[in-house]
């Protein structure tokens, strides 16, 4: 179940993600942590995470393109 926690006067959020308890062999478990910034700091924020996005879809086009399959 997901817990939310934001302190006062705060413009971050934190949600803790716990998986479900049922599990087989064959399944993959996922732990993660979400972090919500809103305000300044979070415009901010967005415009580096869709600067960096940006750059890997680049670098993935132009290796894909030239058939570069390295690091």
């Amino acid at each position: 179940m997901a817990r939310s926690q934001r302190a006062a006067g705060d413009d971050a959020e934190r949600v803790d993600h716990e998986p479900d308890a049922v599990q087989t062999e064959d399944a993959l478990q996922v732990d993660f942590d979400i972090t919500v910034v809103g305000g300044e700091h979070g415009r901010r924020l967005a415009a580096l995470q869709a600067e960096a996005v940006l750059d890997v879809l680049t670098w993935l086009h132009e290796h894909h393109r030239t058939g570069i399959a390295t690091e």
